[in-house]
């Protein structure tokens, strides 16, 4: 439809999406405010060593880091063992489960899953991202040879702020475009937003 409507007279070739496959050092859940509490002056960020199953097994309890959102002060670690993680199989057989639940090393098992740094990053972000939607949001994220990936990226409905509606809509999942890249920016972020708005008037 689109190259009748251009008048388009070239050639027509096949698009080849390459995506990659993060080997997931840690990950975990992020909010933007407290999703038991309903605390909006800190944030909430879950992690576990590996790669998120969907759902978490009850046998990995994930570890839980709140940050204050006025001065990103980690204001409580609640760091927990670890016994088994989820990687990546790489190669394999047709057929092979690509994802595969492997032993962690006695050293590795009380390990804090993201470092300090991280852990601030990541608030940070989630503050920028709260502050664009001006409204609580809840973000899958990733960590990876020193680099932090959001995955995915939505309303926390736990919350309802006073004069909207958000009980009576539909979760809104923003795709961002991070498989590729860090973090993304505010204006990275700010950019997305607007082409999905545009795209939703039409």
């Amino acid at each position: 439809m689109q190259r009748a409507e251009s008048d388009y007279q070239g050639g027509i070739s096949i698009a080849i999406l390459v995506q990659k496959a993060i080997q997931s050092e840690s990950s975990g859940v992020a909010f933007s405010a407290d999703p038991i509490s309903l605390d909006t002056d800190r944030v909430q960020i879950e992690g576990i060593l590996g790669i998120l199953p969907n759902p978490i097994p009850a046998t990995i309890n994930p570890d839980i880091y709140k940050v204050d959102k006025d001065d990103l002060h980690i204001s409580e670690k609640n760091i927990l063992e670890q016994d088994k993680m989820f990687i990546r199989r790489g190669r394999g057989n047709a057929g092979d489960e690509p994802v595969i639940e492997v032993n962690i090393s006695c050293e590795w098992k009380r390990k804090q899953k993201l470092d300090d740094h991280s852990i601030k990053q990541l608030a940070e972000t989630l503050i920028q991202l709260e502050n664009l939607y001006k409204h609580p949001v809840e973000a899958q994220w990733v960590y990876e040879t020193n680099k932090l990936y959001i995955t995915d990226l939505r309303e926390l409905i736990q919350i309802q702020l006073p004069g909207t509606e958000l009980a009576q809509q539909v979760v809104k999942e923003v795709d961002l475009p991070t498989l590729e890249k860090e973090l993304p920016s505010l204006d990275e972020v700010v950019e997305q937003v607007e082409q999905q708005t545009a795209k939703s008037a039409k």
